[in-house]
């Protein structure tokens, strides 16, 4: 990530931001990467200076705002991610063992 010049907050952040998924509120997202909601903010600010991402009122309630992908942000996190695919140890496991992971991680996370 250092190669980004972002924190594991700030790369958890454009991890979870996902243009294919409906958005979430700010407080949300920062459930889901474990951080405190004003450090959200704080990391939505730099982004957001860097072009990557915008607030934008919630879809459904209006009381709520989301940080949603530019189009920079969508190539940004594009590269991110396919760095991150490259360099995993998990890419040494083949497709029926990323998937038998995957149910056990899924089956760990429904109990939340």
């Amino acid at each position: 990530m250092e190669d980004f010049d972002l924190t594991e907050s700030m790369a958890g952040v454009l991890w979870t931001l996902d243009s294919s998924q409906p958005p979430v509120p700010m407080r949300e997202l920062a459930r889901r990467i474990g951080c405190d909601p004003s450090n959200v903010t704080l990391i939505g600010d730099k982004r957001q200076r860097a072009g990557l991402v915008e607030r934008q009122p919630h879809p459904s309630d209006g009381r709520a705002r989301v940080l949603a992908l530019t189009d920079a942000g969508r190539a940004f996190r594009k590269r991110l991610l396919n760095c991150l695919v490259a360099t995993t140890p998990l890419s040494t496991l083949t497709v029926s063992e990323q998937q038998q992971l995957s149910d056990l991680l899924n089956k760990l996370g429904a109990d939340d």
